[in-house]
């Protein structure tokens, strides 16, 4: 870690190694060494995932921080080239005596234990061939026309409704009423069990899924059952049977009021079991506001008994939070008592599956799906009118000549 360059005015300095690729231009500095502050235009809240790393990069709090770190993240060390190296497997992630409780919440619970690679043992689905997260290899996303923009229903929860808020020992988990829904963008309806979060720790970032190699800060998670069964627990082991929404998280120069509904309240649950009760609020505001430019692929639960049965909605604009917002989540522990961090699972193998993308790219045009028929597969980005670019450059990759910008911000909110 040969040298050094502060976060922000308020903190103190810290290794400042080669910008890693997960910092993903969110954070841009002319010069190396320099605080990198977030983009002139503080209005954009939102980014365009899967374009190109910008060029020149610092340590910031960009994406490679955490949702629900505790803020000393921000004065851990970024790993890139050259830096101090990153443990090669996050803990480990499973849990049998919280199955029953998880089956019903639509989320299978897991501890940090050291035996992930060995799902499979006690878990057949773990073991199977459409499993998730997965990396998004924008290379080989395909544009299919046939997918719809997402439509949410029900949505816009008033004050007065009470939604539960509770540290389950491995996530932040927010139960859902069934007024919420999915019902547009899928064959089918599917209505809202619940929403949670996933993260990394001290030495990187933690969403679940990623793009092109990158890893996001955090992502989010809003689980549907399909409506023609009658419970979740139904549900889970059909292959139309969930649908799970997903955004990336990152850190940006403002406040995030929807995501301040959740996280104004992680004091009053530190430990592992306890809830709280909070008011209700639009939980569309969670998600980007342009629900037609998503990824979409089949694949499973991200944890025991890792149902091959959901429908991934991977969103390409990110959502962003303040670096206030994360320190709130300072003191989470899981049923262990240690620091609740890296709950995610590591990117799983393909086996020939697809991944469409509903907006056409530059790359992705040459590669269309044929109408008549819905497809449930998907991932690409696509620079949207209106967003500003930090660079562009001409790029050869399978064959295929195409441009991408180095770093595009999008108006999500």
């Amino acid at each position: 870690c040969p040298h050094l360059c502060p976060l922000s005015p308020s903190l103190p300095t810290l290794p400042c190694p080669d910008p890693p690729s997960w910092l993903g231009g969110l954070f841009h500095s002319p010069h190396d060494g320099h605080y990198c502050s977030a983009s002139t235009n503080a209005s954009l809240p939102g980014a365009v995932v899967g374009q190109a790393p910008a060029p020149s990069l610092c340590l910031g709090p960009g994406p490679g921080f955490d949702l629900l770190m505790p803020s000393s993240i921000f004065m851990g060390v970024l790993q890139g080239p050259g830096a101090c190296p990153l443990p090669q497997h996050p803990p480990n992630l499973v849990s049998g005596r919280l199955l029953a409780q998880a089956v019903s919440l639509a989320l299978p619970p897991f501890l940090l234990v050291p035996d992930r690679e060995h799902w499979g043992v006690d878990y057949l689905d773990c073991g199977g061939n459409v499993q998730s997260p997965i990396n998004i290899d924008t290379a080989k996303t395909i544009f299919s026309p046939q997918l719809r923009p997402i439509q949410l229903s029900g949505y816009s929860l008033p004050a007065n409704e009470k939604l539960r808020l509770r540290n389950n020992g491995h996530t932040v988990l927010l139960e859902l009423p069934e007024s919420l829904a999915i019902t547009g963008g899928y064959a089918q309806q599917y209505r809202a069990v619940q929403l949670h979060l996933h993260w990394g720790s001290l030495s990187g970032p933690g969403s679940e899924h990623t793009v092109d190699g990158r890893r996001f800060a955090a992502e989010i998670h809003v689980v549907h059952y399909n409506t023609k069964y009658d419970t979740f627990k139904e549900a889970m082991v059909h292959p139309d049977g969930l649908a799970v929404l997903g955004a990336f998280l990152e850190v940006g120069p403002r406040e995030n009021p929807y995501y301040q509904e959740i996280l104004e309240h992680l004091h009053k649950i530190q430990e592992e079991g306890e809830e709280v009760l909070v008011s209700g609020f639009n939980i569309a505001g969670l998600l980007p506001t342009n629900l037609k430019l998503y990824f979409h692929y089949n694949g499973s639960l991200t944890t025991p008994p890792c149902y091959q049965t959901v429908k991934w909605t991977v969103f390409n604009q990110t959502m962003m939070l303040s670096h206030e917002q994360v320190c709130q989540s300072s003191d989470l522990r899981n049923d262990d008592n240690k620091p609740l961090q890296n709950n995610f699972r590591m990117v799983q193998d393909m086996h020939g599956r697809r991944v469409l993308a509903s907006f056409q790219t530059t790359l992705s045009s040459a590669k269309q799906l044929p109408t008549g028929k819905e497809h449930v597969s998907v991932l690409r980005l696509h620079p949207a009118a209106g967003v500003q670019r930090w660079g562009e450059k001409q790029e050869s990759r399978l064959g295929v000549s195409y441009k991408s910008a180095a770093f595009v911000w999008s108006s999500a909110a």
